[in-house]
């Protein structure tokens, strides 16, 4: 499995005078890894890419489940530690 946290712009970004609204990547699967969870944001928004070896892992969906739930638990508790200054931000 190989792991990436690519922490992004968190102001827009241009192409000449048009914003890019959207900001997609991918890692990629090398020989001998079965899984690549790729994790980056942009403009604060958090995005996750998942590419799997079909044989090894049948189910990507549920392990996309999985991390979701974990994730909002993760900011559910983030929340409830946090003081009213820190949620204003």
């Amino acid at each position: 499995m190989v792991v990436s946290n690519v922490p992004g712009p968190r102001e827009p970004r241009y192409l000449g005078r048009w914003r890019v609204d959207q900001w997609f990547s991918t890692g990629q699967i090398s020989h001998g890894a079965t899984l690549n969870m790729t994790v980056w944001s942009y403009c604060d928004q958090f995005n996750l890419c998942v590419m799997a070896d079909a044989v090894a892992v049948r189910n990507t969906w549920e392990l996309l489940g999985g991390f979701r739930a974990s994730h909002e638990e993760l900011l559910a508790a983030a929340r409830a530690q946090a003081t009213p200054k820190e949620m204003a931000t």
